[in-house]
Formats: structure tokens, C-alpha cells, sequence
């Protein structure tokens, strides 16, 4: 089983190392990479 944990955020924050969870970078229209998939 292949689990994920979506977390979206505007702005660059501390993510758990796990890779169940996923950073998605939401609201980046205009806006500088910060790194995450949006």
C-alpha cells in the first residue's frame, strides 16, 4: 500500500523527512519557487 500525506502551504515550512508526506505549494501564481509541487 502506497500512502501519502498531501500538506499545502503558501510559504516554506519545516516537513517531516517521512516521504508519506507530500509538500503542495498552493496560491504560487506570481509568486517565487519555494521548491514544492504546485
Amino acid at each position: 500500500m502506497n500512502i501519502k500525506i498531501l500538506v499545502a502551504t503558501h510559504k516554506q515550512y519545516w516537513m517531516p523527512e517521512d516521504s508519506v508526506y507530500m509538500p503542495i505549494h498552493v496560491g504560487r501564481e506570481g509568486k517565487a519557487d519555494i521548491g514544492y509541487t504546485g
